[in-house]
């Protein structure tokens, strides 16, 4: 494992290159958490096809700004599973279709630009954070009826809260809870 979040001042693109180009080829799990240099330039010299890292299974990229670009270069991490993603407000629903399938874990909070869309192929997810995003009543009827490993899911409150809370309705809620009582609901403030 290579953690970075220590180094968040120093780690850009730059960075992410020479990984690229020179990194261990065992790493499988990377921690870039607060790393605002980071942009879509970054990512994709990380997940291209030439990149030393493609065996990553675990991305952290925690608080790293709006500067990522869709999240579609990450579909060239062929082997990624678990994505910590929070606050990532540039990614969308249609740059993350092809990573999101492949996800076990994904934490999506905060990502106000996703919307029911990213719910759609999600076959292998265990635990999912989409708190603070725009996910919405069709959404939840995707995740009920196409995420059978779904075991955690996390919602942002409605009450009180000034991020985007999803555009979920209570009817939806309680039908998501009634048609999969099997997974744990978790609705949680900023």
């Amino acid at each position: 494992m290579m953690q970075h979040s220590k180094c968040e001042r120093w780690v850009d693109d730059a960075v992410l290159q020479c990984l690229s180009a020179a990194g261990p080829q065992s790493l499988r799990t990377l921690v870039l958490d607060h790393c605002d240099s980071i942009t879509d330039q970054g990512l994709q010299a990380l997940c291209n096809q030439h990149s030393q890292l493609r065996g990553l299974t675990a991305l952290s990229i925690k608080s790293c700004g709006f500067r990522l670009g869709s999240g579609s270069s990450l579909a060239g991490l062929e082997h990624l599973a678990r994505l910590e993603a929070p606050w990532a407000t540039s990614f969308t629903s249609a740059g993350l279709a092809g990573v999101c399938p492949r996800l076990v874990h994904a934490n999506f909070q905060g990502c106000d630009l996703l919307d029911d869309h990213v719910c759609q192929g999600m076959t292998e997810v265990h635990t999912l954070n989409l708190a603070f995003t725009s996910v919405g009543d069709r959404g939840l009827a995707v995740l009920a009826q196409g995420s059978p490993k779904l075991a955690s899911l996390y919602l942002g409150i409605r009450n009180n809260n000034i991020y985007t809370t999803g555009h979920y309705s209570e009817a939806a809620l309680l039908a998501f809870a009634r048609s999969r009582p099997d997974i744990s609901l978790h609705l949680i403030s900023a």
